[in-house]
């Protein structure tokens, strides 16, 4: 399978709702720690790489994950890539997934999170190789 066919390019909105859900399942209700948060990212990471293997698409998937206190200060994240435009693809997700800092009282994320999917697809590595 070395072409990308036109229904499997990047990751569908029922994907991407899934991999949130594997945010939301691990970070709901915990606090950031830094003696924990090497292993939590880990054991998030591998159950998304997991879920994008199951995908079964013509991907090799870079994935990273970024866990801080939340502490209503900004945040900038930027990803600069070479690529082919019409295959490839990168994907940010947020924790909690409304990226708002107003929810006070006991209802308030302690932790955020950003997840980066980039998809390169096989057809990319390929036509450089050939």
């Amino acid at each position: 399978m070395n072409e990308v066919e036109e229904d499997e390019v990047g990751l569908s909105n029922d994907e991407l709702e899934k991999l949130q859900g594997i945010l939301e399942n691990y970070l709901r209700g915990k606090t950031y720690d830094d003696n924990s948060s090497p292993q939590l990212i880990n054991d998030i990471l591998e159950d998304v790489m997991l879920a994008l293997h199951n995908y079964n698409k013509p991907y090799k998937y870079i994935t990273n994950l970024m866990l801080s206190q939340r502490m209503g200060t900004s945040l900038s994240n930027y990803t600069a890539s070479y690529w082919d435009k019409q295959y490839d693809s990168v994907y940010h997700i947020f924790y909690p997934k409304d990226k708002s800092f107003t929810t006070g009282g006991k209802d308030r994320h302690l932790i955020f999170g950003l997840l980066t999917i980039s998809c390169i697809s096989y057809s990319t590595i390929d036509s450089k190789i050939n």
